[in-house]
Formats: C-alpha cells, structure tokens, sequence
C-alpha cells in the first residue's frame, strides 16, 4: 500500500491527467447514449424498472395491445400503448400491458398480453442498440422478435439490424399513468 502511495505522490501530474481523461470519456459517453434525455442512469444500456411506450422501426408507429397480440400501428401513445417493464436480470425483462394488467407471452401466434403471471414464455432478452433502440428476443425460442406490419412476430433466427428488428423504448416520466 505504501507502494502505490509513494507512486501516486511522485507521479501526482499523470494521475490527475488520467482523471481528467476518464471524466471526459465519461461525459461524452453519457451524452452520446442520450440516457439523460430518457430517466436512466447515465451510461446505462439497460432498461429500469417503469412505464414505457415502445414504437417499432417499421413505419415508427407506437405499439399497442391489440385484441389480436402486439402491433405496432398507432399514431399517438396511450393508455393501451403503455407497457410495464420488469427487469427479471441479465438482460432479462417481462412486459405487462396497462391494458389489462396481463404479462405478454411469445405464443404460437405472436406476442400477446395473457398471461396472468410471468413463466418461460412471458420473458425476453431485451439488447441495448445505441440511443433508445433495442433488440428483443424470445426466450422462448431464442428467435429475434420483429415489426412485422402485422403484429409482433419473434421467428428471425440471428439480429441482422434490419430496421423492423429495432424497438425503441421510451420512458414515461410518471407512474401515474392509468
């Protein structure tokens, strides 16, 4: 310990040069990942805890709990287009509808808010893009979930960065919301 006191002592000037350095890369990497603009921790790639819209890459239309599962083909954001996330860890989260409270599950005919509570299906590995866009894939299946136009449809094998692939994730800055 007296070592690297003695060292931090004689190279005073490089240390607070290396500070320096480091606070800067950290403010310009907090700013360029927008988290400031979007209530998250600064730097973060996750998503916490919360109320959120998600709007799909396809046609950038909010997504909404739809008696036939999730699309995405509103124009505004309301009630019905605002999702809980639950971080379950790892990467790990359930979406639960404000429609009907329901957890959303990848079942056989796309994504949809029935499930009372969180299993296998109701979870999804949720990947940090850059600025708010995120890749969603089933645990159910390991497949990437996608905009299909018509639904939420999780059946491409591999996140080739198509923009029906990307989901972009956005705050809803109270709690408050039904």
């Amino acid at each position: 310990m007296n070592q690297i006191l003695n060292w931090i002592n004689q190279n005073n000037q490089l240390v607070m040069l290396l500070t320096f350095v480091c606070v800067l890369f950290w403010l310009i990497d907090s700013f360029n990942h927008e988290s400031y603009r979007n209530y998250t921790p600064f730097g973060s790639d996750l998503l916490i805890d919360g109320y959120y819209v998600i709007r799909g890459s396809r046609n950038n239309l909010y997504c909404t709990d739809d008696a036939n599962g999730l699309i995405c083909n509103q124009d505004f954001a309301g009630p019905h287009e605002t999702f809980l996330i639950q971080s379950l860890g790892k990467g790990q989260y359930a979406l639960q509808s404000t429609k009907n409270n329901l957890w959303c599950s990848h079942t056989t005919t796309g994504v949809r808010c029935t499930a009372p509570i969180v299993g296998d299906w109701e979870v999804f590995n949720i990947k940090h893009l850059g600025k708010r866009k995120y890749s969603i894939q089933s645990n159910r299946n390991k497949q990437y979930c996608s905009d299909s136009g018509h639904g939420w449809v999780c059946d491409v094998p591999t996140m080739y960065g198509w923009e029906f692939q990307m989901f972009e994730f956005i705050k809803v800055p109270f709690e408050n919301i039904k």
